[in-house]
């Protein structure tokens, strides 16, 4: 089973976008966050569009060029439809030359451009908001594979990168392990943790199962603790435990857990923590869709 594997001078306005942003499916906060990074990032890209237009527009101004000259360069890149320089090129022939016979033809270019920028943002707010609105945030549902390593229908829920944390036992204090979650349902929770950089999961069997106590506290900090089995490479929470966990991943947040357990006699203490289980809601929908 496979685990992980977008008229300047006198005739370059000033560029304005405006956003409308639908409520996407994390939480606010986080939500908030993405819009305003990606605002951020829109802006810079439209300042530097800008900047460029200007420079361009400077430049056509320094050079000898006749109306002739210009005009050619505006068909040429408006046949082609590199909307961006023949935009640049109509920009500065209106500025030099407003009373040629080609302006009205060449207001008419002017509106196409436009439309098609329209089009063309509008087409990329929607896929930004489609890319929003699946976001998963640490989370990542994937297939499970067969014997032969092909995927199947099956799906499960885990995080993108493998959760760490530190264990105690007899030898070791404050040693490193990972923990990886599978969870295949709202009642099917499953963990498997790997001490010291393992390859190979801790594992109990059927005789002699590895047996623990679990204790999960959720961001509002309250606590739950369950008894939970480990009988082949992996801890199973049970039913009504899973179903408990993940209502507490469904609330976000930093969620911290601390499993306890023992070996030759001896206690082992495990901890880690999911720094941010926000947008755990949308993977569950992802693992649910059809």
């Amino acid at each position: 089973m496979k685990m992980r594997n977008r008229f300047v001078g006198k005739a370059v306005f000033p560029l304005i976008l405006c956003f409308l942003f639908p409520c996407f499916s994390c939480r606010d906060e986080e939500r908030e966050e993405f819009v305003r990074i990606d605002a951020a990032q829109e802006l810079d890209r439209l300042q530097k569009e800008n900047e460029t237009l200007i420079r361009e527009n400077e430049l056509m101004k320094n050079q000898n060029i006749t109306e002739s000259r210009l005009s050619g360069k505006i068909e040429y890149f408006y046949t082609r439809k590199d909307y961006e320089m023949a935009k640049s090129y109509l920009n500065v022939f209106m500025d030099l030359f407003p009373q040629s016979q080609k302006i009205s033809i060449y207001h008419e270019y002017y509106g196409v451009i436009q439309e098609f920028e329209k089009d063309e943002e509008e087409k990329r707010l929607l896929d930004f908001q489609k890319l929003q609105a699946d976001n998963t945030g640490i989370w990542t549902v994937e297939n499970f594979t067969d014997q032969n390593g092909n995927p199947t229908d099956r799906k499960f829920i885990t995080t993108r990168e493998v959760l760490s944390g530190t264990y105690s036992d007899v030898s070791f204090d404050a040693a490193t392990f990972s923990a990886d979650f599978i969870i295949v349902s709202k009642s099917n929770f499953a963990l498997r943790i790997f001490e010291r950089g393992n390859k190979e999961p801790v594992s109990g069997n059927a005789r002699t199962p590895v047996k623990y106590n679990i204790q999960v506290v959720g961001a509002d900090g309250k606590s739950y603790s369950f008894a939970a089995r480990n009988t082949s490479d992996r801890i199973l929470f049970g039913s009504m435990p899973s179903s408990r966990v993940h209502d507490i991943l469904m609330q976000g947040g930093k969620i911290s857990f601390k499993l306890t357990t023992s070996r030759d006699g001896y206690n082992v203490t495990y901890t880690f923590s999911i720094p941010n289980a926000q947008c755990y809601n949308t993977a569950f929908r992802l693992l649910n869709a059809k």
